[in-house]
């Protein structure tokens, strides 16, 4: 409850004037600090600290955020259409995940670059992350990421299993990948990593073995698979329906009669876009038709796709805020608030 709170009442002061520099918040227990810099936040932040970054353009160091403790970032969001007070938490390049940042969480942040297990010369055991309701060019894990969750993102290149060059790439293991729209594809993943619910655009599944695939839509043209072996494919949708050989194929569905975009309720070009409405129509084949009876596609599953992509903290939907104290020196502000239950 106390941080529900603090960051609450953090951004209602965050808004409170446009011209007024916007402070990065970090939070140890019940104490609160501010900073201009992200990058200040964290070389001051402690172990399991949180760090809230309201509305915002934050340049990051070299375009580099390196992050070797366990910290949880909370941003404001990434979707415009809901950002109208706020606006979006804009990071200028990509985080570094290095030795002792296990554990952390990333919340409604919009990043120039991804987020990376690892850096250039060193691939990293950073295991148990979680990326939530993200917008980020990428995600690429080490050979040695376990147990990451990656909900409700937005990727607008692909996710990787590894960081660096082996000759012989074992890839990550043991990982969720749910209900993210991927506009390209993932490549180089080992064993027991489940895919679920996702969306692909272009690209294809490369260098995959010992994986589940199921509930996803794949591919506004052709999707193809690559180098992949013993892969679970269940109850997808292709633009066109190929299964590799040595892969255990049930219940997909091909709408290669039809343009795949007839599927959705309204979709134009080959990516994502915010103004597409990417819920399944009544007459689509994927209605209730995947593996848990739920929709196929990002909808469906046991984390559907949040409107607006909202983080889960409560939401500022309008505030108005007086240009000047009265009389006595009261500042009239309105704000209207939504919960989040996620």
């Amino acid at each position: 409850m106390k941080v529900i709170i603090f960051s609450f009442v953090f951004y209602l002061l965050a808004i409170g004037s446009i011209d007024a520099q916007m402070l990065i918040a970090l939070q140890n227990g019940e104490n609160e600090k501010f900073f201009p810099t992200v990058q200040e936040a964290v070389d001051n932040a402690k172990n399991k600290d949180t760090i809230y970054i309201p509305g915002g353009i934050y340049p990051l160091t070299n375009s580099i955020l390196a992050i070797d403790k366990e910290l949880h970032f909370v941003g404001v969001g990434h979707n415009p259409d809901s950002l109208s007070v706020q606006g979006n938490t804009m990071l200028k390049g990509s985080i570094s995940l290095v030795a002792g940042s296990s554990n952390s969480t990333f919340e409604g942040l919009y990043l120039d670059g991804g987020i990376i297990a690892g850096t250039d010369t060193t691939d990293e055991d950073v295991d148990n992350i979680f990326i939530l309701r993200c917008n980020c060019l990428l995600i690429k894990l080490s050979q040695f990421s376990t147990n990451w969750k990656i909900f409700e993102n937005v990727v607008r290149g692909n996710i990787s299993g590894y960081r660096l060059y082996y000759t012989e790439i074992i890839g990550a293991q043991q990982n969720l990948i749910f209900n993210n729209f991927i506009n390209s594809g993932v490549d180089n993943f080992g064993s027991n990593n489940i895919f679920k619910n996702n969306i692909f655009f272009l690209g294809q599944i490369m260098a995959v073995h010992d994986c589940t695939f199921c509930n996803n839509i794949f591919g506004t043209s052709r999707y193809s698979f690559s180098s992949v072996n013993s892969l679970v494919i269940k109850n997808n949708i292709f633009q066109y329906l190929e299964i590799p050989t040595g892969c255990i194929s049930s219940n997909n569905i091909s709408s290669e009669t039809s343009d795949i975009s007839s599927i959705f309720v309204y979709m134009t070009g080959d990516v994502f876009n915010n103004s597409n409405n990417f819920q399944l129509k009544s007459t689509s084949p994927g209605k209730n038709a995947g593996t848990d009876g739920t929709d196929i596609g990002v909808y469906g599953g046991a984390y559907p796709w949040k409107a607006g992509a909202i983080p889960s903290f409560p939401h500022i939907q309008s505030a108005i805020i007086s240009p000047k104290t009265d009389s006595i020196g009261n500042l009239n502000i309105r704000i209207r608030v939504s919960a989040q239950d996620y």
